[in-house]
């Protein structure tokens, strides 16, 4: 995968990030991250927002930025001066299955 200023490119996910994807969709958590996270939002914000514990929220938003599904985009400044937002790099992702499993991003209007 490849984004520049959380812009995705046309690659598809590869065959070790298809395993990874369906992993991170197979948790509720990170699956509500996710769909909370459609303007930037501070990890505190998308906790209270989900009903997680803030150190649930940092391990998986952690996960979802390592796959590149959400994407830091601002500082938002906190109480101590500094947060940063994050948002979804995509608007989905979508699953086909058939002689090869192939997972690909999706942008607001459900393409490709």
């Amino acid at each position: 995968m490849n984004y520049k200023s959380g812009v995705p490119s046309d690659e598809e996910f590869t065959v070790d990030d298809t395993e990874t994807i369906l992993d991170l969709i197979a948790d509720d958590d990170i699956r509500a991250l996710f769909q909370h996270a459609k303007t930037p939002k501070t990890i505190p914000e998308l906790a209270t927002e989900c009903g997680l514990p803030r150190s649930t929220a940092y391990r998986k938003v952690k996960r979802l930025v390592s796959t590149e599904l959400l994407v830091p985009v601002k500082d938002a400044g906190d109480e101590n001066g500094n947060a940063t937002a994050y948002q979804r790099a995509v608007s989905g992702v979508e699953i086909n299955i058939d002689d090869e499993t192939t997972i690909g991003r999706m942008d607001e209007n459900g393409r490709e």
